[in-house]
């Protein structure tokens, strides 16, 4: 009995690995993409420049991104193509969202906060 709930008990751990290294790996993305976000914020950059300074930016910080949802989503059943399309999405999410709330930020002269 006590293997049973020894395997069980590690199997759970081991779930739940993939969508713990997500989460850090969208946290890392997310506050590198806000700390372009600032640095544009403090040139008074308009929208169009802060979009183009998107391209190329938090590279190793994306890849990392992107293994882990692929990694996740493989580990819930998904293909190689789509696990890769999703994280593909994943991203672009990020990166439409940060332009969205670059406009907010400017209009209101706020900036945004990374996460903790």
């Amino acid at each position: 009995m006590f293997v049973t709930v020894t395997s069980v008990a590690a199997m759970l751990v081991m779930a739940s690995v993939p969508a713990d290294n997500m989460e850090l790996a969208r946290k890392a993305y997310n506050n590198c993409v806000t700390d372009n976000m600032i640095v544009q914020l403090d040139k008074s950059a308009d929208a169009d420049a802060y979009e183009k300074s998107l391209k190329g930016i938090c590279a190793a910080e994306q890849k990392q991104f992107v293994a882990a949802i692929i990694q996740y989503e493989r580990s819930e059943g998904a293909s190689a193509s789509e696990a890769k399309e999703i994280a593909e999405v994943e991203v672009q999410i990020v990166l439409e969202d940060s332009v969205e709330y670059y406009a907010e930020h400017s209009a209101e002269g706020t900036r945004p906060e990374k996460e903790a």
